[in-house]
């Protein structure tokens, strides 16, 4: 991420129908009750086929949030296709660890942990470049990586933000001044979030978007003092 602000991060009830009879209705007809069976001729859905609960409701474009892909993949997001996430009241239906995301400027911004590849696959101890965070809905996943243990040290803790500052001022990479301001301190944390995400520092200009959720916590830390933020921004903007 650039030293420029961006807070997506770069170096960052079915309705039943009842079909009862009035009073007026069972005076005209004779059935026999006891043969009846609801429900008895209407059609299954095959595995997979049966609608979403968005579909049911009659919400235009809205299929709700697929497998998680590689963050690289999601900033290659169709934002026409992908557009439903910015409509009010859509909201629960793309953040699903636990209602810890917001709805942000872009739709590129608007990604819950759950929809990325890194933060959902296994964790895997034996391999400092493989495996993922272990986000998940699984009794032994976590449900959103503000969560994980290593989240508040690396990203939120200001001394961790503080010395990583350092780092890149030793590096030439950037000029640091005390006091710091929380602007700084989000870029920081940002680039934090980023490369633990990915094992790896992703190099200038490379620009990679991060949860909302994430996003949320790193400014509730380390608020803008008019509220205003800087969104998700290209390498070339």
């Amino acid at each position: 991420m650039a030293d420029v602000e961006s807070d997506s991060a770069s170096d960052y009830a079915n309705d039943s129908q009842n079909d009862t009879l009035s009073d007026s209705d069972d005076s005209d007809l004779s059935l026999d009750t006891d043969d009846i069976q609801p429900y008895s001729f209407e059609p299954q859905y095959e595995p997979g086929e049966a609608p979403n609960d968005e579909e049911e409701a009659g919400v235009p474009g809205v299929v709700g949030p697929g497998a998680a892909v590689p963050i690289a993949a999601w900033d290659g997001v169709d934002v026409e296709t992908e557009g439903w996430r910015r409509r009010p009241g859509q909201l629960q239906v793309w953040c699903r660890c636990g209602g810890n995301c917001r709805i942000l400027p872009t739709v590129r911004e608007c990604v819950c942990c759950h929809d990325l590849l890194e933060l959902t696959e296994p964790v895997d101890e034996a391999n400092l470049d493989g495996g993922g965070r272990g986000v998940g809905v699984g009794p032994d996943e976590l449900r959103c990586i503000t969560l994980h243990e290593e989240f508040h040290p690396l990203c939120i803790m200001r001394a961790a933000l503080k010395t990583a500052l350092i780092q890149r001022a030793n590096l030439g990479l950037q000029d640091v001044r005390e006091p710091l301001s929380n602007r700084i301190l989000r870029l920081s944390a940002y680039r934090q979030f980023t490369c633990w995400a990915h094992k790896r520092r992703l190099g200038k200009a490379v620009r990679r978007v991060i949860p909302a959720c994430a996003v949320v916590k790193i400014r509730e830390e380390y608020p803008s003092p008019d509220g205003v933020y800087v969104g998700f921004l290209e390498a070339d903007e």
